[in-house]
């Protein structure tokens, strides 16, 4: 899975809360 998905470069810190 890729931050793209989960809106761009500043959903790095999103998609972990996401992730888990």
């Amino acid at each position: 899975m890729e931050p793209k998905k989960f809106g761009g470069a500043g959903a790095r810190a999103r998609r972990q809360k996401s992730y888990r």
